[in-house]
């Protein structure tokens, strides 16, 4: 139990002599099953000499990568339809303003 009350599913493990411990979900929104299919998971990972908290944080990044990504194509999409509308100045500004909010968005 976490000192707010919430209830957690936790994996503790051994990675290279150091004690990590992974969440596998809050209770009871992951039921047992699932959480011991999570665990399982990390302990086939541990098999392979792969860490699974820092396997778990590498593929939030990916994620978070991937739907940046998908915006970008659909306000390029977006940018594409609308340049008949707009003056070049205008569209430069828009796509300029795009771009930065793409990179704030990846810096997270």
């Amino acid at each position: 139990m976490s000192p707010s009350g919430g209830k957690l599913w936790r994996f503790r493990f051994r990675f290279q002599g150091k004690a990590g411990i992974l969440a596998l979900g809050k209770y009871p929104a992951v039921g047992l099953s699932d959480a011991r299919q999570k665990a399982h998971e990390a302990r086939v990972q541990l098999a392979q000499g792969i860490n699974p908290s820092q396997a778990k944080k590498e593929a939030k990044v990916v994620a978070q990568i991937a739907a940046t990504n998908a915006f970008e194509l659909v306000a390029r999409e977006w940018h594409e339809k609308q340049l008949d509308r707009w003056t070049p100045d205008h569209a430069r500004r828009v796509m300029d303003s795009l771009e930065i909010r793409s990179r704030l968005a990846l810096m997270g």
